[in-house]
């Protein structure tokens, strides 16, 4: 699946976003950095919400050992 990155440049910095994926986010020094970045972070998002039981505020954690 493919999800639109806005990035946004500041003077010394990158920052980018991802829409439809609220609070999925990344910064860097380049728009290639940041870029590189926000795809680790839809990744991680993503794997993330299927941690969520379906329907309800459990969350499944994965055991360590």
């Amino acid at each position: 699946m493919r999800y639109l990155v806005i990035i946004e440049t500041g003077p010394t910095s990158s920052s980018a976003y991802v829409p439809d994926l609220p609070g999925c986010v990344a910064a860097g020094e380049t728009n290639e950095e940041v870029l590189a970045l926000s795809q680790a972070a839809i990744e991680f998002h993503i794997e993330g919400q299927g941690r969520w039981v379906a329907g309800s505020s459990a969350y499944l954690s994965r055991q360590v050992c």
